[in-house]
């Protein structure tokens, strides 16, 4: 018997969810003052998720008994609870990719995450979920055997159409992988190969501030179907993102995706620029993540938050667009994006 060679697929993040993943935070990773803030928001957050689709909640061993008086679990709809030591929150940096494997069902791949090139506060080696996700019961996924990419040390700063179309930006994916003299074809060659991709569209840098995650794509740009392009821009010309807004609209409006359509541009005007220690944080209405049956949006107590919301509104006019406080979350260095990690329902 001739085998059939099958490729893999990378799901666009509005498929359908079985579930969302995400990380309960611990004090050491935030200031005092702010983990507070961000457990409510984020407990929100879940709440919010779990009126659409299942939830479940990574949760350090430590914190096991603190997460049974922050959730009803009396309730029908609670999140579900697995117990793994982790030490950041941003579940979509470092947990395992779901993709459709080309013979009909979902595995995990996964990826030797270095802390966004250890720029964050922890100390620790590049590691893996893998081994303890194997051990995960997870429906509709082959969990059994996961492989871990080699070279490549992060996966949560690309987006995709689901019809073997990649957004990455140069700043992200060339800096990060600089000491492992990983050139834009070397890279682009992985993400054929291990994702699926047939195209893959090169932007340049990310938003000003995103120092920590180094220009995430999703700051910047996000699908908002195959072919169409959520991005923003600035009402004030001399702002420090304008220069990078203009470059990457010029970038999209001349590129075609995998299928040969011309992405189509919307744009969204920036939030207001927040100082948090002195520093500017990378705020964005792109940051955007589905859900089954709704858009949740970030905003911010900004006057372009409901400018933000209309244009979601028109993009999605069949889905409910939800507006997620997200200030804290930028605060300490990533958005709705980072924080949740879908695991697609391959129809």
């Amino acid at each position: 018997m001739v085998e059939i060679e099958t490729t893999v697929r990378l799901p666009a993040d509005w498929e359908s969810h079985t579930r969302s993943w995400i990380i309960w935070p611990y004090q050491e990773e935030f200031s005092g003052e702010q983990i507070c803030k961000i457990k409510a928001c984020l407990k929100q957050l879940v709440q919010t998720i779990l009126k659409y689709e299942p939830v479940t909640v990574i949760v350090r061993p430590e914190d096991a008994d603190e997460i049974q008086n922050v959730f009803d679990f009396s309730s029908e709809i609670a999140p579900d609870i697995e117990i793994h030591s982790t030490e950041l929150t941003w579940a979509r940096d470092f947990m395992p990719l779901f993709v459709e494997d080309g013979k009909g069902g979902v595995t995990a791949i996964g990826w030797h995450f270095n802390a966004w090139s250890k720029k964050s506060k922890s100390n620790h080696e590049p590691y893996t979920m893998s081994d303890w996700f194997s051990e995960v019961t997870c429906e509709t996924v082959n969990t059994s055997s996961i492989n871990d990419i080699d070279k490549l040390h992060s996966l949560g700063c690309i987006q995709s159409d689901g019809e073997g179309t990649l957004l990455v930006t140069k700043q992200n994916m060339l800096e990060e992988y600089q000491d492992d003299a990983l050139t834009e074809a070397d890279i682009e060659s992985i993400l054929k190969r291990e994702l699926g991709a047939e195209k893959v569209i090169w932007l340049e840098n990310g938003i000003w501030g995103d120092n920590l995650a180094q220009g995430h794509v999703s700051g910047l740009a996000s699908f908002a179907s195959p072919g169409v392009v959520v991005t923003m821009f600035s009402e004030d010309s001399d702002h420090p993102n304008t220069d990078a807004f203009s470059q990457n609209k010029q970038i999209l409006t001349s590129s075609t995706d995998a299928k040969g359509r011309l992405i189509e541009v919307i744009e969204i005007p920036q939030p207001m620029t927040v100082l948090w220690e002195d520093k500017p944080l990378p705020l964005s209405y792109v940051n955007f993540y589905p859900v089954k049956g709704a858009i949740l949006v970030p905003v911010f107590d900004d006057p372009h938050d409901e400018k933000a919301l209309e244009v979601y509104r028109t993009l999605f006019p069949n889905l409910d667009v939800v507006a997620i406080e997200a200030l804290p979350f930028f605060r300490n260095g990533g958005g709705l994006h980072s924080l949740l990690a879908p695991q697609p329902s391959i129809q």
